[in-house]
């Protein structure tokens, strides 16, 4: 599973590291079989078709949020004193 959605090339060097590989691949995890049942099929799943399946269906969706969100927080990002830019990219 961990090479059908790519988290074999992001192995943790340290033990620090491995808390939060572990927890970024049962995200993954989660999102593909999430999209598995939105197949409704009965059949065992193809993990590299569904894998694909989540990153075009979800993927999408999570960087327009993250965008619409960085928008909105922008002048709380000021307050603190960030600078938040997302060049090359218009909404609406």
């Amino acid at each position: 599973m961990k090479h059908r959605l790519g988290l074999a090339r992001f192995w943790p060097s340290t033990l620090l590291g491995v808390e939060p590989w572990l927890v970024l691949s049962f995200i993954a995890y989660i999102v593909a079989y999430l999209a598995y049942l939105g197949l409704r099929k009965t059949t065992l799943p193809d993990w590299a078709g569904v894998a694909l399946l989540a990153r075009e269906t979800f993927w999408h969706r999570v960087v327009l949020s993250l965008l619409i969100n960085i928008n909105y927080t922008h002048n709380l990002g000021c307050q603190q004193g960030f600078d938040i830019t997302v060049s090359g990219w218009q909404y609406g």
